[in-house]
């Protein structure tokens, strides 16, 4: 290896034993986090046995000088996330030409083999460089190929009493062999765990607010010194590989996965009240010092009052009425036991502080995501509505795209009769189903939504009832689209992004503003012009999506200070 390497001239020097068998993408996945990290000296991969199941997924080093392989016997999704680790084996291992060429190699040593590569990562540690773990690369190991029982054997013990000698003021930092979980959490070196807990596993093209919860968890999983775990309470969906490549850990069990010795949160992050409502005894009782942060994402009592007003029966009426005094009631119980709540605009906030003794920030609806689509106006053709079904038959969106298609897109197809909507999402509901034909098309769940934005002139969002900022309408006018919306789909947006929205609740009038910017190209480019600005002057006032991290660390210092909320 040394031999090989000095004659390298490359930017890494991959190491792979001849008894690793790479799956697609193997080597990509290693370079991209290399790339991304600059500080990273050595980053290794997922070790799969033969049949599937995890031989390796980062390996931890003990106080006595022995190592445990992570997750080894296990199913790899438990610890399928990015994170720096104590090291990574030698088997299939990418090394930066400059951390190699600075420590001088594998020490000659521990030839032929074991404790080599372990030797290697902590010189690397010594110089200032990181060992990092990536899921994402995936080898099959068919374990101890090379050699016989009694060579390894020999070697194992040998060089062992080596690295215990060479490395004695290590091993003394380090954990007694157990707990794998506290070993593991240790390596990562980061200062505080924090536990978000969502419906799904966020994706952009998700609607329902989860492009906003996508952006959260990558905010939050970038800062140095926060280590990210989510449970998504309705099952993974997609988006695991995004997130668990960033080093957000997907925790599919929380019952199981809180009762494991090791872990342990510093803050929780509750994203809904359903969920702040069906998790809270479970959190509260393995966790019961760690911080709370209700994400409000939306106030949902509001959707139900608004359905009040347009009940057809008295009977509907009163169940309605129930439904949103208990909303409530449970939003107010959340907002109050809470150590911070984030609201997504200040009506809302406004709205939650006096049930509530905890700071109340407005963190905006700004996302990270969106780029400025550069497709110009004789390129585009047709009407999107980009919409989440999450909701099911009757829920707000299925309400805003038949008040559409019924009341409105006649009007617009009198005036323009080639133009189409073209509709977002997966799976959505049989009550809108139907109208999948011509003049409406499914287009389904799309990876990219900016090549959706790319190639449409008008975004609607035709919300009749609604619990919170319309995240479609925000993410329309960053995409540099132009957006006619109703008073409920512009509801909570300041005063300033009126001038960059078109907004009519009466038919007539939402079909002429889409007409408007259909037909007539210096209209749509001021509409277009005033969303970008408006968009700018929010990404300078430090009031978006990057504000996440810093409230974290706040509500972690209170647990770390002793300073604890009555629940």
């Amino acid at each position: 290896m040394n031999f090989a390497a000095a004659h390298a001239t490359g930017e890494f020097i991959v190491l792979l034993n001849d008894d690793s068998v790479v799956e697609a993408g193997w080597l990509t996945a290693l370079i991209d986090t290399a790339r991304r990290r600059p500080r990273v000296g050595a980053v290794g991969s997922t070790f799969l046995n033969v049949d599937g199941s995890l031989q390796e997924a980062g390996s931890v080093l003990w106080a006595n000088g022995r190592t445990s392989a992570v997750g080894s016997g296990g199913v790899s999704a438990q610890w399928d996330f990015e994170r720096r680790v104590d090291y990574c084996s030698g088997g299939s291992l990418l090394v930066r030409r400059e951390a190699w060429c600075a420590a001088g190699g594998m020490d000659d040593r521990y030839f032929p083999a074991y404790y080599e590569d372990l030797d290697l990562c902590l010189r690397l540690d010594d110089l200032g460089w990181e060992t990092w773990y990536q899921p994402l690369s995936r080898v099959r190991h068919i374990r101890s190929a090379s050699s016989t029982r009694w060579f390894r054997a020999f070697l194992d013990e040998v060089n062992h009493e080596r690295f215990v000698r060479q490395w004695s003021r290590v091993l003394e930092q380090r954990e007694l062999p157990g707990n794998v979980e506290a070993a593991a959490w240790k390596a990562m070196r980061r200062s505080w765990r924090v536990l978000v807990v969502d419906d799904f596993v966020p994706a952009e093209s998700m609607g329902s607010g989860f492009g906003r919860a996508r952006d959260m968890l990558m905010e939050l999983s970038a800062a140095p010194d926060l280590h990210v775990a989510l449970h998504p309470r309705n099952g993974v969906g997609d988006g695991v590989a995004a997130l668990s490549s960033r080093g957000v850990r997907i925790v599919r069990d929380l019952a199981a996965h809180l009762a494991t010795p090791g872990v342990d949160y510093d803050v929780v992050v509750v994203s809904r009240p359903h969920n702040g409502e069906i998790l809270g005894d479970l959190l509260a009782a393995h966790l019961p010092h760690a911080e709370r942060i209700y994400d409000a994402e939306a106030l949902y009592h509001r959707r139900i009052l608004q359905e009040v007003a347009r009940a057809t029966s008295e009977p509907e009426r009163e169940q309605l009425e129930l439904r949103a005094a208990d909303m409530r009631a449970l939003e107010q119980r959340l907002a109050a036991e809470a150590d911070a709540v984030v609201c997504i605009s200040e009506t809302e906030a406004a709205e939650v502080r006096p049930h509530t003794t905890a700071p109340v920030v407005v963190i905006e609806a700004l996302l990270a995501q969106p780029t400025v689509t550069t497709a110009p106006f004789s390129a585009r053709r047709d009407i999107g509505f980009v919409a989440g079904w999450l909701a099911g038959p009757g829920g707000p969106n299925s309400g805003a795209l038949r008040w559409f298609a019924r009341e409105v897109l006649p009007l617009v197809q009198a005036a323009v009769p080639s133009c189409r909507l073209l509709v977002t999402g997966a799976a959505p509901p049989d009550d809108v189903r139907w109208m999948d034909g011509p003049d409406i098309s499914f287009v389904g769940m799309l990876p990219d939504l900016g090549k959706f934005y790319d190639q449409i002139k008008v975004a609607i969002s035709p919300t009749l009832v609604g619990a919170g900022v319309k995240l479609k309408t925000v993410e329309a006018v960053q995409y540099g689209v132009p957006v006619v919306a109703t008073s409920e789909g512009a509801a909570g947006l300041a005063a300033a992004w009126h001038g960059a929205i078109a907004v009519a609740d009466d038919p007539r009038m939402f079909a002429d503003a889409v007409v408007d910017l259909l037909r007539d190209q210096r209209a749509w480019e001021r509409r277009r012009e005033r969303g970008l600005s408006l968009v700018a002057r929010g990404r300078t006032d430090k009031s978006d999506i990057r504000l996440w991290p810093e409230l974290v660390r706040r509500v972690a210092q209170h647990r770390e200070g002793g300073v604890q909320r009555d629940r």
